[in-house]
């Protein structure tokens, strides 16, 4: 069984699967924005409305993001990458040491992938 990719043609395929479903979802979340730019593009080439018949939510919030109108997931990627850095230095550091958890903050960026669920 073939994985679908976390990028632009990952996007795609998956949005021509949930779109031939007998009962489409109305949203989507994608694990990258550039999993939800495929989507996009890959929803309107069959004729999909975004947002109007199917909205796009994005991960990250990478600079083509704002351009491209996606809704997204804001998150600090630097800083995320810092302190997992950190945390597995330290992890090596001391063997014993149990598991780490943190939670880093994100923010929802509303742009024009997105519009309310209709009734």
């Amino acid at each position: 069984m073939r994985r679908t990719t976390i990028d632009e043609t990952g996007g795609a395929s998956a949005v021509e699967k949930i779109l031939a479903a007998a009962d489409p979802p109305t949203a989507v979340f994608c694990l990258s924005d550039e999993m939800a730019m495929g989507a996009i593009r890959r929803a309107r080439e069959l004729g999909a409305g975004v947002p109007e018949d199917l909205s796009v939510v994005g991960f990250d919030d990478h600079d083509p993001a704002a351009p491209f109108g996606l809704t997204t997931m804001r998150q600090p990627v630097r800083e995320t990458g810092r302190r997992a850095t950190c945390h597995l230095l330290d992890s090596i550091a001391d063997a014993n040491g149990g598991e780490t958890h943190e939670t880093a903050p994100v923010d929802l960026v509303v742009r024009d992938s997105t519009t309310p669920p209709w009734a």
